[in-house]
């Protein structure tokens, strides 16, 4: 909701008396605390001294050699060191909805996790100028990795050293191949709920080769398969945590081996996560703790920004292009409005099932829909504007409607007429009914566009119903392809991969349109397992080009999202982290005041 002018001040000193109500004795859950260890972690020479708690004695273990292997372009992240170390970043956020992060896709769930977990593979969150969807891969607890000439084995050489945070009952134990392999072996047992399915479906076993050194069989060549190693619920976990908690279900079990640990958690109030001391980057995090103020109100946590009460208000669900605007306007605190293809939003239609089933009727919905207005009237301008699967932030690989040939582009304009006559063709000259399922847990924003779409689909004769679903049941059912007529919701779009493989391949939790399609398919298989860049990029285009004729699925304008910080927060620049890593982007973030 958009906070009228004269009513800002007023919102950000309700923000502001609420937060001090909810400080007052709240229950607080207790959480593990690292026990006190011995040595001191070295420091960057090039910065101040900063107090580091210290790291634990370590006991000599035993290392069997590994095979030497072939250097994978994996940068070192850019050398990014503050001028002061420690201090409390607050965001204001929500919390989490569960524990476990193989039984549980809630964003909240998984960017509270995100925190204190690390996984084979990651991106450069270090630089100040990271973008989302084209920043580089780099070896998170893997160094480095190799992959046989067939694609179909990755060796992944691990670093030595890496150490879990030191709290019973991991006590700081080093990381190992054998935690790789139970970690992701419990991410594919059955009746996980899991939004990439297909990575872990194409795993035909796991080898632990040595202490450092694990090997990944597939079914089938992969050359995407290092980028899915970075998606979220690839964490690496302590089985004796599983076996301690009895699952990771209560928030006792919220630890692992990332930049955090969590400190202290109040229910519907606040988390604190605190520095963690042996994280194998030792000059990260810069900060001393971040606290996660629980706000689910997006217009609340910008109320707070105003009165300095919060650092950084940003990230799912965003705030309105008004109250970026204003914030601008006001010009106390740093504001910026950047392309979020996390926050993209998709038209799926059931394919599976009348009258979807059916090209034209799914063309004549793409045709009704009139994006300009679309775009002014909700985002007023700040939106751009994707035609197929990939969102302009991934660059060339993205077609132009130029690019694509002529007798598709009419599916991306507005011709309500031509929408009219393709109905009468697939045998409905009085229209037909539908049911658009959506839920409002997201925010106001999308259900105006749920509205919008509405009443363009009802111009050419398709009256369609919008459904309110409470959130729970939104996850497991219309979320899961368990609905009837359109799906109106969000998709993950951190990856190439997570754009296209998950939601059209056959059986995908992630396929909103339910389709299984023969020759897409083989598209979406022979690009997954193609090494050779040239020719990726040639089936990339022929898949969009695939997808542009079969509408399945239709993008929403992809809205310019605003983000805004305080002054004083440094190497920040408004940008969100990939697969909700929200924990390890605020590790290069310092404060100064």
């Amino acid at each position: 909701m958009g906070i009228p002018k004269k009513g800002l001040k007023a919102l950000a000193l309700v923000a502001a008396t609420a937060m001090s109500l909810a400080a007052c004795n709240p229950p607080i859950v207790p959480v593990p605390t690292p026990a006190a260890t011995s040595k001191a972690s070295p420091e960057p020479t090039s910065s101040p001294t900063r107090p580091i708690s210290p790291a634990p004695t370590r006991t000599p273990t035993a290392t069997i050699p590994s095979p030497s292997p072939t250097p994978s372009p994996t940068p070192t992240p850019t050398p990014v060191l503050p001028t002061q170390y420690g201090g409390t970043l607050v965001w204001p956020f929500d919390g989490p909805r569960g524990f476990d992060p193989h039984s549980n896709t809630d964003y909240r769930t998984q960017t509270m996790l995100g925190f204190v977990n690390i996984k084979l593979t990651t991106y450069d969150y270090r630089s100040s100028q990271y973008s989302r969807g084209t920043n580089i891969l780099r070896g998170d607890l893997a160094e480095s990795w190799k992959v046989s000439p067939d694609g179909r084995t990755y060796t992944f050489y691990l670093r030595k050293g890496v150490r879990f945070a030191n709290i019973e009952p991991m006590n700081g134990r080093e990381v190992t191949a054998e935690d790789v392999k139970w970690s992701w072996e419990r991410t594919m047992r059955p009746g996980n709920m899991l939004d990439d399915t297909y990575v872990y479906e194409s795993i035909e076993k796991i080898e632990v080769l040595n202490r450092y050194t694990v090997r990944f069989w597939l079914t089938a060549s992969d050359a995407r398969f290092p980028f899915e190693a970075a998606s979220r619920q690839a964490y690496i976990l302590a089985k004796e945590v599983e076996e301690k908690f009895r699952g990771f279900n209560t928030v006792g079990s919220v630890m692992g081996a990332g930049p955090w640990f969590l400190e202290e958690y109040v229910p519907d109030n606040w988390y604190v996560m605190k520095r963690n001391p042996d994280y194998y980057e030792k000059d990260a995090p810069f900060l001393e703790s971040v606290k996660v103020v629980i706000m689910p109100q997006v217009s609340t946590r910008v109320a707070a920004l105003t009165v300095n009460r919060a650092d950084i208000v940003g990230w799912f669900p965003y705030m309105s292009v008004e109250d970026g605007l204003a914030l601008r306007k006001d010009g106390r605190v740093n504001v910026k409005a950047k392309s979020a293809p996390e926050s993209w939003w998709w038209l799926s239609m059931k394919a599976t099932e009348k009258p979807f089933d059916d090209v034209r009727v799914r063309r004549a919905v793409a045709m009704a829909l009139n994006r300009k207005e679309w775009s002014d009237t909700v985002y007023q301008g700040y939106a751009d504007w994707p035609l197929g699967p990939i969102p302009p932030a991934f660059g060339a690989v993205a077609l132009g409607q130029e690019a694509y040939p002529q007798n598709v582009q009419p599916y991306f304009e507005y011709r309500p007429d031509r929408a009219r006559e393709l109905l009468e063709d697939a045998g409905y000259p009085a229209g037909l009914n539908t049911t658009i399922n959506t839920t409002s847990a997201y925010g106001e924003e999308q259900m105006k566009e749920a509205k919008l779409i509405a009443r363009w689909l009802g111009e050419v004769g398709i009256k369609a119903e919008v459904k309110d679903w409470p959130y729970s049941e939104w996850l497991s059912g219309p979320y899961r392809g368990d609905y009837e007529g359109i799906f109106w919701g969000p998709d993950v779009a951190d990856t190439l991969e997570s754009q296209l493989i998950p939601r059209y391949s056959c059986n995908s939790p992630r396929n909103h349109s339910t389709v299984c399609d023969p020759s897409l398919e083989k598209l979406l298989q022979e690009w997954r397992g193609t090494q050779d860049e040239s020719k990726s990029r040639s089936i990339l285009r022929d898949i969009q080009v695939y997808l542009a004729e079969k509408q399945y699925a239709i993008p929403s304008p992809l809205p310019q999202r605003f983000t805004a910080w305080q002054p004083w927060v440094k190497n920040y620049n408004g940008e969100d982290a990939n697969a909700y890593d929200q924990g390890r982007r605020f590790a290069y973030i310092w404060i100064e005041k």
